[in-house]
């Protein structure tokens, strides 16, 4: 009896087994690589988009296709990064290496190319890509990046038809500027602002990311460019951990974005901010904080209930956030602030783009790990109802 079940848990093994190779994905064995053309991707649309100039803090795409000679020299798309698990990617950075955060093999969700010298269809809405991301540097010089990405198969592993290849990334990465007048408005595309040919003292720079009229005044005679680039997004690796900690309070942020956005004079910063209901049905100035190393400080600041806003003279633009409620500031700190700080600090986990952990593609490590664990118990089982008859014989 003991010899049937054993052979029983040893089949069931097997099985499951075999099933995990069926499961697999195939390996793409001759790819090409179309560094031609680099692309940035428009998640909205699902679209790859021809590079038109390169800027720190965005992602690029290199095509990789799979070139099997059964398809008559066609290229299809890959969708699978486990398609790709036989092939390596290296770099060598000659210059800019402060700019270059990851290169990688990406599957991206793509429903066309933005070229017309690129006809190949894409199935599945899915294609393959080698990603390079870069930093969000803040410079108001241009940064010149040399890099050469290595690829390469193991064994009959082939890159475009050869057993290696090298690609050569070389690029100018800057952001866009304008000349300050007497009235600017500030663009992400456009994020530094030069100084030199203004016709007047005071000018007012607006900000078009803002959803409401967030602006500055200031006497600009003899400025310097600043980097001046505004963010209201609550996603922010500033503002994140602000609406974890708070998450019934309403909050604004208004988030100047650098290291470079300091005046040589004091201005006036002007936030809208609606009225809150203060106490017995009166209304009243909402909360206003700025954030300082990621600690919320309260700031002196006088508050126009007619045009409901605050005004801040200040020499330099920070990162601000208004709230309905009181929060807890670095004026107020007391035991009980502590452990709400330390409580509510989270760690987490990063996988690289064109990582994953275990098998996601195709699930055979799930699938091993049940059939060992199954046959594990079985025998444990075997084992057990063996010795229990010895015993009662």
């Amino acid at each position: 009896m003991m010899k049937k079940l054993l052979a029983v848990v040893l089949a069931l093994t097997l099985t499951l087994g075999m099933t995990t190779v069926a499961f697999a994905a195939s390996k793409t064995e001759d790819i090409k690589i179309d560094d031609s053309t680099v692309y940035t991707y428009d998640s909205d649309s699902k679209t790859m988009e021809i590079a038109k100039k390169y800027e720190p803090g965005k992602t690029y795409y290199i095509p990789v296709w799979d070139q099997d000679d059964n398809y008559n020299g066609t290229n299809r798309n890959i969708t699978s990064t486990s398609a790709l698990s036989n092939y390596k990617l290296r770099r060598s950075i000659d210059e800019g290496a402060k700019i270059i955060s990851g290169v990688d093999f990406v599957i991206k969700n793509v429903d066309k190319f933005d070229t017309a010298s690129n006809n190949n269809n894409v199935s599945n809405n899915k294609a393959a890509f080698i990603s390079i991301t870069t930093k969000d540097v803040y410079s108001s010089d241009d940064i010149d990046v040399e890099m050469e990405i290595y690829v390469y198969g193991n064994s009959t592993y082939r890159v475009n038809g050869k057993d290696s290849e090298t690609i050569n990334f070389d690029k100018p990465f800057e952001y866009g500027s304008k000349d300050a007048t007497n009235y600017i408005s500030v663009s992400n595309s456009t994020p530094i602002v030069n100084f030199d040919d203004i016709d007047s003292d005071e000018i007012e720079i607006g900000f078009n990311e803002a959803k409401d009229d967030v602006r500055f005044v200031v006497n600009a005679k003899g400025q310097k460019e600043l980097f001046l680039r505004y963010s209201n997004d609550d996603g922010s690796s500033i503002a994140a951990p602000i609406v974890d900690k708070y998450p019934e309070a309403a909050l604004d942020f208004h988030l100047f974005e650098g290291n470079n956005k300091t005046f040589r004079r004091t201005g006036k910063l002007y936030i809208p901010a609606s009225e809150i209901e203060v106490k017995d049905g009166k209304m009243g100035a909402p909360y206003l904080y700025e954030i300082v190393n990621g600690k919320l400080t309260e700031i002196k600041a006088t508050y126009d209930s007619n045009a409901e806003e605050f005004v801040i003279s200040t020499n330099k633009l920070g990162n601000y956030v208004v709230s309905d409620t009181k929060l807890k500031s670095t004026t107020e700190k007391d035991e009980s602030s502590s452990k709400d700080e330390t409580s509510s600090t989270t760690e987490t986990t990063t996988t690289k783009p064109g990582t994953s952990t275990g098998n996601p593609d195709t699930g055979a490590n799930d699938v091993v790990g049940v059939a060992v664990a199954l046959a594990v118990v079985s025998l444990a089982a075997i084992g057990a109802t063996s010795s229990f008859k010895k015993r009662t014989k």
